[in-house]
């Protein structure tokens, strides 16, 4: 567990970071990302905010912290999950970062033998250090600890992980423990690549990040509602009414509205989604492009890029996915 903050006597102690891996979707898609149609890094948590530009925001802190600037970070998809959009890869972060986004180089290679390619595709020293992380979890807070953790503890890599003990989906490694992950074929983190390192003699920690860290998972509708619900409360917005960007947001949720209250709870919509005043949207999220027709109920759902919610309709607990359509005057309820 961390302590106390501990700065770093000397960055380049334990290796330094050279670059980080988003680890954007293999094999199968996330039951959110099957659902929408897009990868999770294009969702949108926030006002002005997507999954992709929280990492972003989340990353350049980390390179400032460690003066590695501008900080590589590859965005790497594959399999069957949706392609990150090329968005993900525009913002400039003040040079902090450069951004790319990178097809797996070869099929069915596993998360460690996917590391092993793109991080270890230009030579290095022995000790330099890879962010590995899983792209679908959304940080709340500062990731420097966790640096100056695996450095005061001397680790080859560094495994994070929450209160209760479950995976934050962020590893610290270094280049020899990379270098242990097989060169084809498929290779697993847990099961098989960590396995190897232990067996090789090298270090690892397992590291736990304090509460104003902690990571959540954005992998299904419930999951991306409650970031969106953590991050609001973050923002001071829940309990007060606020306006951005002309829409009006009500703090307090439940489908029973006041008169003439048709938005409640965390409800985030984006400027460019075409919602009706005479619809009602709460606890839910409209992305861009998005229409949301009169007299439509949309609660504790999500509407993406392209999709329609007719006249009439009710989105109750639903995802309706890019170029989607929710039929007048129906009920769409996610299936048990």
């Amino acid at each position: 567990m961390m302590g106390e903050r501990n700065e770093p006597t000397d960055r380049t102690a334990g290796g330094r970071l050279r670059s980080c891996a988003l680890l954007a979707g293999g094999l199968k898609p996330s039951p959110l990302a099957a659902e929408a149609g897009l990868s999770p890094l294009d969702l949108l948590l926030a006002p002005g905010l997507t999954l992709m530009q929280l990492w972003c925001d989340k990353l350049a802190q980390l390179a400032a912290a460690e003066g590695t600037t501008p900080l590589a970070v590859r965005i790497v998809w594959g399999g069957a999950s949706p392609a990150p959009s090329p968005a993900c890869a525009a913002r400039e972060e003040g040079g902090a970062l450069t951004l790319q986004l990178a097809q797996e180089p070869r099929s069915y290679r596993g998360p460690a033998g996917v590391a092993r390619d793109v991080c270890l595709a230009e030579e290095g020293a022995d000790d330099d250090l890879f962010l590995l992380a899983d792209a679908a979890r959304a940080v709340l807070g500062d990731l420097t600890q966790l640096l100056v953790e695996h450095r005061r503890r001397d680790a080859d890599v560094s495994i994070a992980h929450e209160a209760d003990g479950s995976p934050s989906g962020l590893y610290l490694a270094s280049r020899r423990s990379l270098a242990l992950a097989q060169q084809d074929g498929y290779q697993d983190l847990k099961e098989q690549w960590l396995p190897k390192v232990r067996r090789g003699g090298l270090r690892i920690e397992a590291i736990q990040l304090p509460a104003e860290s902690a990571t959540s998972p954005v992998r299904t509708r419930q999951q991306a509602l409650a970031v969106a619900a953590s991050l609001a409360r973050e923002r001071s917005v829940l309990g007060a009414v606020q306006r951005e960007g002309g829409v009006e947001r009500v703090g307090r949720s439940g489908l029973r509205l006041a008169p003439g209250v048709v938005r409640a709870g965390v409800t985030v919509l984006d400027p460019q989604a075409a919602v009706s005043d005479a619809a009602v949207v709460v606890d839910s999220i409209v992305m861009a492009g998005a229409v949301v027709e009169r007299e439509a109920v949309v609660a504790r759902s999500i509407i993406c890029p392209g999709a329609a919610v007719e006249a009439g309709a009710k989105v109750v607990d639903a995802v309706i996915g890019c170029g989607g359509r929710a039929a007048r005057d129906a009920l769409h309820r996610e299936r048990s």
